[in-house]
């Protein structure tokens, strides 16, 4: 049997549908999925797979997260094990890599993009257009507050959240994965007068980014069938109403469009 772990409760049924067919196709191979709070899955893993009850296959967050498990020995490599594994975008491996051995010692269940949500109805009765330019983006939240409506809202009871904000509003600045890289190698660090600037450019906008104590994963999320009507541009982040508002409701509305960078993208690249 292959024990497989994960700290996704929400897609254990997704998984066992998958797993079913996967033992149709591969006779006499058993899968259990066992599925964690994710609050508690670190020390379950941990302690799993320093004993003699863990997973064959355990679902590992990314990057920072991943490299105790590889320095204690706990994972074992794929590199040269999966055929497949050079077809994979050297970015999306990137958070599955040992950050001394640089091995590989997963592979990506998944690619998430950013979008920011807006309200199509409340941008046509206050004859807004989507912000093409950060000036533009600022006219905007300065009418819907006008107008009693909060600009922008982001569910700040998962911490992790924010950060998200801050890639949403400011990457342009920074310079995004680039910069990353840099840090990584030791280039440069998070007190750059670059990256600096771009944490001094979300909080330009924090009095029109309330942070409300709810999870993204509410049932008001712009993503739920029940969420306020809208749309959404790529590569900006989720902003949803709390979930005391109503769809529509004038005292919440979603963000606008797509977040354009407060700097022209060539200013991110040096300080």
């Amino acid at each position: 049997m292959l024990a497989v772990w994960s700290w996704r409760p929400e897609d254990k049924g997704a998984y066992t549908k998958i797993f079913a067919e996967y033992e149709k196709r591969h006779p006499g191979v058993t899968v259990k999925v066992s599925a964690f709070k994710k609050t508690e899955y670190p020390q379950v893993l941990t302690t799993g797979l320093t004993g003699s009850n863990g997973p064959d296959i355990a679902q590992v967050q990314a990057y920072g997260k991943l490299q105790p498990y590889v320095d204690g020995g706990n994972l074992v490599a794929f590199d040269g094990a999966i055929p497949g594994l050079k077809d994979i975008d050297e970015a999306a491996l990137a958070g599955a890599t040992g950050k001394k051995d640089g091995k590989v010692y997963g592979v990506p269940f998944a690619m998430q993009t950013l979008q920011m949500f807006y309200n199509k109805d409340i941008f046509a009765k206050h004859k807004l257009s989507v912000p093409t330019t950060w000036d533009d983006f600022l006219r905007v939240n300065a009418t819907l507050k006008q107008n009693g409506i909060t600009p922008m809202a982001v569910g700040g009871k998962d911490t992790w959240t924010l950060p998200i904000l801050h890639d949403t509003l400011a990457a342009a600045v920074y310079g995004g994965s680039a910069f990353q890289k840099e840090v990584v190698a030791g280039a440069t660090t998070f007190e750059d007068p670059v990256y600096v600037k771009s944490i001094q450019t979300v909080a330009s906008v924090q009095g029109d980014t309330p942070i409300a104590p709810w999870s993204p994963s509410s049932s008001c999320s712009p993503a739920a069938p029940s969420s306020t009507p809208g749309t959404r541009l790529p590569t900006t982040s989720s902003a949803a109403p709390s979930p005391s508002c109503t769809p529509g409701s004038r005292r919440c509305a979603t963000a606008s469009g797509r977040t354009p960078p407060p700097w022209p993208p060539s200013a991110a690249s040096s300080p």
